[in-house]
């Protein structure tokens, strides 16, 4: 690599060396990542692990937002300021504009009302979900919550039964969502509106 910055610094008749060497090094980049992804999948493979998984790990790069306009119009490049930018712009998105009043109940005499989560609420529900979708902060697919059977719906139901209605709060970690790529579709890529 060394030999060929300096060549590309002096060229002349070196030329055909230099186009030569170039070709060499990126044969053997080639071969060399080449050889390194089939271990990768090879290994995979013997330990019985995700096939897709790895082939995600092996794509050539994520794609990242370097760069995004302001809500003024001038380019933000600063990681922190454009991370801020996007939390922003989605924040405004979803806010709503309405001002709903929330009607007003009375909690305690509506407690004693409201019925415990069956099982078959729990199914219903995730039956609704869709499989293969990654999972939320508790790293349990909804493909292993589908699959368990009653004894797994009866537990759900329990656990919402007792975190929500008996104790009327939710957990903090259901507010919480990580949002990792942004689709551009058209127009200038740097605009969070396009």
């Amino acid at each position: 690599m060394k030999k060929r910055r300096d060549m590309k610094k002096t060229i002349g008749i070196q030329h055909i060396e230099c186009t030569e060497l170039c070709k060499t090094i990126r044969k053997r980049m080639t071969n060399e990542i080449r050889a390194h992804n089939t271990k990768m999948i090879q290994k995979t493979l013997e330990d019985n692990k995700s096939y897709k998984k790895t082939k995600q790990g092996l794509a050539t790069g994520k794609s990242q937002i370097i760069a995004l306009k302001g809500e003024d119009g001038n380019i933000i490049s600063d990681r922190e300021l454009v991370i801020k930018r996007v939390e922003e712009f989605y924040q405004d998105l979803f806010t709503s504009k309405f001002q709903i009043t929330p009607p007003i109940i009375d909690v305690e005499s509506a407690e004693d009302n409201i019925p415990p989560i069956g099982d078959d609420e729990v199914e219903k529900c995730l039956n609704d979900m869709k499989r293969g979708k990654a999972p939320g902060e508790d790293g349990v697919p909804v493909d292993i919550l589908m699959d368990g059977g009653s004894a797994v719906k009866a537990e759900l139901a329990t656990l919402f039964t007792s975190l929500c209605i008996q104790t009327n709060q939710t957990s903090d970690s259901w507010n919480n969502a990580l949002i990792i790529i942004l689709i551009h579709m058209k127009g200038d890529i740097k605009d969070l509106k396009n």
